[in-house]
C-alpha cells in the first residue's frame, strides 16, 4: 500500500444552545503520489475528504481534479503480471469527480456521484444519484 499523506486536517465542533443543535466536522486534504517508477504526465493528486455531523446523521465526502490514474500503479504488484492493465491506466485521466454519501440510523440514505472521466480523446461524464425513502 502507498503512503497516503494527510496535507491538512481541520476539526470543527459547533453547538447552538439556542436551537440545541449539535455540528461536528472534520476535513483533511490526502496527497496521492505516483512512485518514482511511475512516469505519468500529473505527479501526484490531492483529494478533499470531509466528514460531518449533526443531528440529521452524518455525511461523508470527498471530491478530487485532475487525477491520472497512473497514481495508482504502486496499489498493484510490481512482477510484470499487471502490464496490460498498467497500460489503460496510464491512458485514464479524472478531470473532475464528487462522492457524497449521507448516512442516518446507521443505514446510507443517500448516494451522489458526479464525475468526469477521460481515457485519451473520449470523455465520459457519470452521474448517479440515490435516495432512500427510508431514514
Amino acid at each position: 500500500m502507498p503512503p497516503v499523506w494527510l496535507d491538512e486536517l481541520q476539526l470543527f465542533y459547533i453547538r447552538d444552545f439556542s436551537k440545541k443543535s449539535t455540528e461536528f466536522e472534520l476535513r483533511g486534504n490526502i496527497n496521492l503520489k505516483a512512485p518514482d517508477y511511475v512516469f505519468s504526465i500529473q505527479l501526484s493528486a490531492i483529494v478533499r475528504v470531509y466528514i460531518g455531523y449533526n443531528e440529521d446523521g452524518w455525511t461523508l465526502s470527498a471530491d478530487a481534479v485532475d487525477v491520472q490514474i497512473a497514481i495508482f500503479y504502486s496499489l498493484l504488484p510490481i512482477n510484470g503480471s499487471n502490464q496490460a492493465l498498467m497500460k489503460l491506466m496510464s491512458d485514464v485521466w479524472v478531470p473532475e469527480i464528487s462522492v457524497i454519501v449521507k448516512f442516518a440510523n446507521g443505514k446510507a440514505k443517500a448516494i451522489n456521484i458526479d464525475s468526469i472521466f477521460a481515457i485519451r480523446p473520449l470523455e465520459m461524464f457519470l452521474t448517479y444519484h440515490h435516495s432512500s425513502e427510508e431514514g
